[in-house]
């Protein structure tokens, strides 16, 4: 991901999600075909490091939208899974599309009036 965007997309997350790593996680998860995302990955995608994404795992299992997915035989890589309600997932991957496209205003741009 190229670095504006991620600055963009963090930026949007913790307004919006309150954790600037949030959607990234959300965004993997609604998108991902079977449902699962795996940290290490999302972290080498993004050039973070995995730990920060623990917090916006922890909050989004609290929630009841995500758990820890069953580590295969021989495996020893921890997946999370989308689990709940598939209408909020159906929803949240509708919010994840909308914001591809969404630019918020520039500081100097917004009219606290």
């Amino acid at each position: 991901m190229r670095r504006r965007a991620r600055v963009a997309q963090q930026d949007v997350s913790v307004l919006l999600l309150g954790n600037r790593h949030k959607l990234a996680v959300v965004t993997a998860l609604a998108r991902s075909r079977d449902g699962r995302v795996n940290l290490g990955e999302l972290a080498v995608v993004h050039g973070v490091a995995a730990s920060v994404y623990y917090a916006p795992v922890k909050d989004l299992m609290t929630l009841g939208l995500v758990r820890q997915a069953e580590i295969a035989a021989g495996q020893r890589r921890r997946w999370y899974e989308r689990c709940g309600d598939t209408r909020v997932w159906k929803g949240l991957h509708g919010l994840v599309r909308a914001l591809e496209d969404f630019t918020p205003p520039t500081a100097t741009s917004h009219d606290p009036g």
